[in-house]
């Protein structure tokens, strides 16, 4: 029967233990023992698959065992009208089938699916069988960085630029390290899948430095001359360092001096001292707080101003150290494909963009049938994790399931959400059957409408009747 189940529960309620059983009920509602190969499971981590496989392996050993008194088989016989007895008999045969056809049990991360697809296509793709995964982006990148770096040192033009923005730092006071703010731009890199366009030309690269650079010592020069103007104004009231709170209003005039150390914490600081107003003690004599108060809005205002232009200064500052790694990325890029290529290499973050390309070139049927296998039926684990691209490469194969009449089984906790540093995507979860890719949705958001059955475990087998009390309370109060 066509269908998509959907599961959304909680930490706790059953959620692998349901995923278990499904793909159990699959086993032996498919005639042939060899069902198992019709079957794709999906989850995200090695741990996570290498316990799925574990938990079926081990319940069909169960079922082999206690036969009919044993409660999983009582339960799925009970649910689908099976008879308990073909269960027991077939629970023995399908172990074995799959065990010595271990290669074609599909329970499996999203990345070595994906992976799967890629070795399919290889010739299509035009990369080798036999390439190499990078799993450590973050180091393979780091190590690109600081080879591209020694090459472009022997390069006089690229050479006379770093020079100019040494000396630029230099004249702000700044240390700049080029090598670990061009590793800063690794997810420009990582998501730009080697196609990432400068939108600038060299010479506006070079005439926006320039202009950022002057703005800078403009404001430095204008934060200068507002806090010598607010230190004049002490002293010409002859407003006393101990009527200050803490001396914090000649911490603010004096930030020209400190603006090497300068950061937005400090100015959210200054910002919550004048919202409080927490300038002057509040135990003065009347006279101290009558003077005070001749120059009061003064003062302020210079605060204030102080404040405004110390903002744009560290925004323009963290432009001015980008601008050089930035104007870099476009051949750092090259030289990252230069290396991948020398190395035999694919980034694990290359995997969904080959594999989306692989989806929109091929029908659903034509892929399956490259990778040796045609899944009737799709599980999927812990979908809040899926990130958008992966959920995008999955649909066209879940809409060929239910096209022909497949059973499909998503499982997930939107509170669970941990990965959205891949770019995990929970609220395609929570929106679920809408498919927010626009040009996905018309093609397959109808099926998925008729298809869809949405389902809750109810029950929490991991904590006492206490606790879920209150999880339940808190959530329902936020």
């Amino acid at each position: 029967m066509q269908q998509l189940l959907v599961y959304r529960s909680s930490a706790g309620s059953g959620k692998t233990y349901t995923l278990v059983k499904t793909y159990l009920t699959l086993l032996f509602q498919i005639p042939s023992d060899y069902g198992f190969k019709q079957i794709l499971a999906i989850t995200f981590t090695n741990k996570a698959a290498a316990e799925m496989k574990k938990r079926v392996l081990d319940a069909l050993d169960k079922i082999s065992k206690e036969e009919a008194q044993n409660n999983l088989a009582i339960q799925i016989a009970k649910e689908n009208d099976f008879d308990i007895n073909t269960i027991v008999q077939r629970a023995r045969i399908i172990s074995q089938k799959i065990l010595h056809n271990y290669k074609d049990f599909n329970l499996l991360t999203i990345d070595k699916f994906t992976n799967k697809v890629i070795r399919s296509f290889s010739n299509e793709l035009g990369i080798s069988t036999n390439y190499h995964i990078v799993l450590e982006e973050n180091e393979f990148i780091e190590d690109v960085v600081s080879e591209y770096i020694d090459e472009i040192s022997k390069d006089e033009i690229q050479l006379e630029i770093l020079e100019n923005m040494i000396d630029h730092s230099i004249n702000l006071g700044l240390k700049n390290n080029i090598e670990k703010q061009l590793n800063k731009l690794k997810n420009i890199i990582l998501k730009s899948n080697g196609n990432f366009k400068n939108p600038m030309s060299f010479n506006e690269i070079q005439d926006f430095r320039k202009w950022v650079y002057n703005d800078l010592q403009t404001k430095e020069k204008q934060i200068k001359e507002l806090g010598n103007s607010g230190l004049s104004l002490l002293n010409e009231f002859e407003i006393q360092d101990h009527w200050m709170s803490y001396n914090r209003i000649k911490s603010v005039l004096n930030t020209f001096e400190g603006l090497s150390i300068l950061s937005f914490k400090d100015i959210e600081k200054w910002k919550d001292f004048l919202q409080r107003d927490q300038w002057f003690k509040k135990t003065l004599k009347k006279e101290e707080i009558g003077r005070i108060n001749l120059v009061y809005d003064q003062i302020i205002s210079i605060i204030e101003d102080i404040i405004k232009y110390s903002t744009l200064w560290l925004k323009l500052l963290e432009v001015h150290k980008m601008i050089i790694p930035f104007s870099m990325v476009q051949s750092l890029i090259g030289k990252i494909n230069q290396e991948k290529t020398s190395q035999n290499s694919i980034l694990i973050s290359d995997f969904n963009d080959l594999v989306s390309s692989i989806i929109k070139e091929e029908p659903p049927g034509f892929i399956f049938e490259k990778i040796g296998s045609r899944f009737k039926y799709i599980l999927i684990d812990e979908f809040q994790d899926t990130s958008s691209l992966q959920w995008n490469n999955l649909i066209p194969l879940i809409h060929e399931s239910l096209s022909v009449g497949g059973q499909n089984l998503i499982v997930g906790d939107a509170k669970q959400a941990i990965y959205r540093w891949r770019n995990g995507n929970v609220n395609q979860f929570v929106d679920l059957p809408k498919i927010a890719d626009l040009a996905l949705k018309g093609l397959y958001e109808p099926l998925f409408n008729k298809s869809i059955l949405e389902k809750e475990l109810d029950n929490n087998w991991r904590s006492s009747k206490n606790i879920v009390g209150f999880n339940n309370w808190i959530f329902k109060e936020i």
